[in-house]
């Protein structure tokens, strides 16, 4: 279950249904590992979402989640703003 959470790439998420379905398990047995995640910011449980894409609801964990989501997706962003500038750079040097 943490090396499929840790797959997971900044910047995207995975809902509980998907990662369970992955694994051959159940959704809540996703979510219950990820309650009891103790190394929040080594193995991502912040990257798995509930089926409407909501941040679902681990007790007390809902504002550090939407701060480690915000932080992710400003990752992802960065990194595709270098990409793409790194794209453009090569075709230009063409």
């Amino acid at each position: 279950m943490w090396q499929a959470l840790r797959q997971i790439p900044a910047g995207q998420t995975r809902r509980y249904g998907e990662l369970a379905a992955a694994l051959g398990s159940h959704p809540r047995a996703v979510a219950r590992a990820c309650a009891s995640n103790p190394l929040g910011l080594l193995v991502p449980c912040h990257r798995v979402v509930a089926a409407d894409g909501s941040l679902g609801a681990i007790a007390g964990a809902s504002h550090a989640r939407r701060r480690c989501c915000a932080a992710n997706a400003r990752k992802a962003e960065a990194r595709s703003a270098l990409i793409q500038g790194q794209q453009l750079r090569h075709r230009l040097g063409d």
